[in-house]
C-alpha cells in the first residue's frame, strides 16, 4: 500500500522496525531478528515459522493501515483472538496447542493469548501517552500472521497511509522516533510488570 503522498508501507515499516530493533538490542541486550528485509516478502506462515524456530520470546509486527475514507487516523495494536474464527473457537478449548490434528497449525497462538492480549494493552496503552493521540484500543481479532506465532505476538498498524496528514507525520523521523520510543515505553511496562502469561 502506498500513501496519496507517495509514502509505501513497505519502506515505513522496514525502517520502524530497523529502528525498533535497535532500542530493543540496545536496551535489553537481547538478539533481534527482522522476519523481512529489503528485496524480501515471505509470506505469514514463514514469518510465523521463522519465529519458532528462532525461539522467539516476544513477535512484533508492524503495519500501515489503509481505508476507504481519508478520514480514519491513528494506531491499532491487535492480537490473536479466535472467538471471531469460524470453526477454531471450540477447536480452541477442546485441543490444547501441539497436538497432533488439523488444525494444529492454527492454534499454535492458543497457548499465548493471555500475554498477548496483556502486551497489546501496555503497548497501546503507551503508544497513546507518547503520542498524545486516539487509538482504536487495543483489539482481539482473528489473523492469519499471529496464530502460528508460538510466544507473545502482536500486530501494530501504527497509522493511515490513506490519511494524509497521518502521511506526513509518518514520512517524519521525529513521529517515527516517538512511535519507537512508546513501543519501548509499552515493552518496558511489560516486562517489569512481569505479563508473561
Amino acid at each position: 500500500m502506498t500513501g496519496p503522498a507517495g509514502l509505501a508501507e513497505s519502506g515505513l515499516t522496514l525502517a520502524l522496525a530497523r529502528q525498533l530493533k535497535d532500542a530493543v538490542e540496545t536496551e535489553f541486550g537481547a538478539e533481534v531478528f527482522l522476519t523481512r528485509d529489503e528485496g524480501q516478502n515471505p509470506g505469514l506462515e514463514e514469518r510465523a515459522a521463522l519465529s519458532n524456530r528462532l525461539g522467539a520470546d516476544i513477535f512484533i509486527s508492524l503495519h500501515g493501515a489503509g481505508a476507504a475514507s481519508a478520514l480514519f487516523s491513528g494506531f491499532h495494536v491487535l492480537f490473536q483472538d479466535y472467538r471471531f474464527q469460524a470453526g477454531l473457537a471450540t477447536e480452541v478449548s477442546s485441543e490444547a496447542p501441539g497436538e497432533n490434528g488439523p488444525l494444529e497449525w492454527e492454534l499454535v497462538q492458543a497457548g499465548y493469548l493471555p500475554a498477548s492480549r496483556n502486551l497489546a494493552m501496555e503497548l497501546d496503552r503507551a503508544l497513546g501517552e507518547v503520542l498524545r493521540i486516539g487509538g482504536h484500543g487495543p483489539e482481539g481479532l482473528p489473523l492469519a500472521l499471529l496464530s502460528g506465532v508460538s510466544c507473545p505476538a502482536v500486530l501494530i498498524e501504527v497509522g493511515y497511509l490513506t490519511n494524509p496528514e497521518e502521511e506526513r507525520r509518518l514520512k517524519g523521523q521525529p513521529y517515527r522516533d516517538a512511535l519507537v520510543r512508546a513501543m519501548m515505553r509499552g515493552l518496558r511496562s511489560w516486562a517489569a510488570a512481569g505479563k508473561l502469561n
